[in-house]
């Protein structure tokens, strides 16, 4: 008799720990699955909104280029590397001088290992501004992963010149 109260003590203990785990568990991934809900929407929302703003006849193009870029990040935050492309070269048909869309839109290339228009990028920045430092820290980053070292290291070398200081975190 003993051994059957202690054995229902222990099923009774470990239903109480069991439903409260579950419980604690529950509440977890309910603010998980908030916050994923809210990022989406956020993100979905802000595109949404750069789309319907992007067809306003009252905006500039520089506004509209701004949106673009803005969506462009928006994009990148979601690995959205394409879509990220897509608007930047919307952007760069808006304004072909805008050296910040060419800049993130390189590195954005850089990440899916298309170094040949990466450097095409970095090249028109330099064009436009051939003191850039960003633009030569990029190339180079693309010219090294095309194993071109030589040629990458004079472009840390002149981006570190020019005042570039690259630190990761």
């Amino acid at each position: 008799m003993y051994n059957i109260i202690f054995y229902g003590e222990s099923i009774f203990t470990m239903l109480i720990f069991d439903s409260l785990y579950f419980f604690v568990l529950l509440i977890i991934l309910s603010i998980i699955i908030i916050f994923l809900i809210i990022k989406k929407s956020f993100t979905d929302d802000y595109e949404d909104r750069v789309v319907q703003d992007f067809y306003n006849d009252e905006e500039t193009d520089a506004d509209k280029v701004e949106k673009l870029i803005g969506s462009s990040y928006a994009k990148q935050f979601r690995n959205n590397y394409k879509g990220a492309i897509n608007d930047l070269s919307n952007a760069l048909k808006l304004s072909p001088n805008s050296i910040k869309a060419y800049i993130l839109r390189g590195k954005l290339f850089i990440e899916l290992g298309d170094t040949t228009k990466a450097i095409s990028d970095f090249d028109t920045v330099l064009k436009l501004d051939p003191q850039n430092e960003t633009a030569y820290f990029f190339r180079g980053k693309a010219k090294y992963a095309e194993g071109k070292v030589y040629e990458a290291s004079k472009d840390f070398e002149k981006a570190e010149s020019l005042g570039f200081i690259y630190s990761q975190k």
